[in-house]
């Protein structure tokens, strides 16, 4: 009985190295074929895969509208911006975000309209997302090419939560990046504090 639990236990540990290695070295690519959203509904087509060492795919999954409708709420998305001092201090922390994703994008079109109930939050809303974009398409893209790559992005002035959005794109993303930047947001305020100190791991996983 001991010798079986003995090769049962260095069986799931050889099992879940070997996960862990495919895992560590996968990539997803989100296809977004299409998709439209405004405050009271989206429309979308997503197919996500999943390739080892970029070439070999191995899981693919559809998002149907169902799975998104019954989990996000548009008006609940914006209400997390009340405050404008919350938009200011939240700034770096997404710009880091996303430099720690080390996103690629494949192809991005995008057309957003954006407005809130106070004129400040969305003129101060506007030009982060300007900036957040502006920063992914300088890291992202390896090659600018205008029919492949153009967003626009309009504030709406009406005193009121609107959002209009159409996109079509194809991201690709390491998932040691996903995990890495899961860990520091679980570890909370250190996020900033590892910017610099780990900005060369980052670098070195993609070399």
């Amino acid at each position: 009985m001991l010798v079986f639990l003995f090769y049962l236990f260095i069986g799931i540990i050889v099992l879940l190295t070997v996960a862990s290695i495919i895992l560590i070295l996968s990539s997803v690519k989100i296809q977004i074929k299409k998709l439209e959203a405004n405050n009271t509904k989206i429309k979308y087509d997503i197919v996500i895969n999943l390739f080892f060492l970029s070439k070999v795919k191995y899981f693919k999954i559809k998002i149907n509208e169902d799975f998104i409708n019954k989990r996000i709420n548009i008006n609940k998305i914006m209400k997390f911006f009340k405050p404008k001092e919350d938009i200011k201090s939240q700034y770096n922390e997404i710009k880091f975000d996303f430099e720690m994703l080390h996103i690629k994008l494949e192809e991005f079109h995008m057309e957003l309209s954006v407005g809130t109930e106070d004129v400040l939050i969305t003129t101060v809303l506007i030009v982060v997302i300007s900036t957040i974009f502006s920063i992914l398409f300088k890291k992202a893209i390896k090659k600018y090419d205008s029919k492949k790559y153009f967003y626009n992005i309009t504030p709406v002035y009406t005193n009121k939560n609107i959002l209009k959005l159409t996109l079509s794109s194809i991201i690709n993303i390491k998932i040691v990046h996903i995990i890495y930047v899961i860990i520091l947001l679980i570890k909370g305020s250190g996020l900033n504090n590892e910017r610099t100190s780990n900005r060369k791991f980052n670098d070195d996983c993609y070399e």
